[in-house]
């Protein structure tokens, strides 16, 4: 109801997180906080001309963006961002929609401690 009056901008329906709690779900799907204290510029890694050429909004659901991958209990939040940043580059520059495979990158990753 909250949704339909426009008081959030979210709806929120049956899924697999339905009956766990937040203390379950914290557990078993969220990683450790990342400490911004010890990255080193992280604020400037996208180079001075970043700025200037993005938008205020763009719909990425509606365009490029594949649907959203479900990672599961899977630690390899790298190899998601990854694939789905690739696959994004790839429509923009070319204007075919490919979906690429996480698990390769993973497989591939297993040598650094992946």
């Amino acid at each position: 109801m909250k949704f339909e009056r426009g008081e959030i901008a979210f709806q929120v329906g049956i899924n697999q997180f339905s009956d766990l709690t937040n203390d379950e779900f914290v557990k078993m799907y969220l990683s450790e906080p990342l400490d911004l204290e010890k990255e080193q510029n992280i604020d400037t890694c996208a180079g001075p001309q970043a700025k200037s050429q993005t938008r205020d909004k763009f719909d990425w659901t509606s365009s490029f963006a594949n649907p959203v991958r479900d990672q599961g209990k899977c630690a390899a939040s790298y190899a998601f961002a990854a694939a789905a940043s690739v696959e994004n580059v790839r429509w923009i520059s070319t204007g075919f929609k490919t979906v690429l495979s996480v698990q390769q990158i993973v497989d591939c990753s297993e040598s650094y401690g992946n």
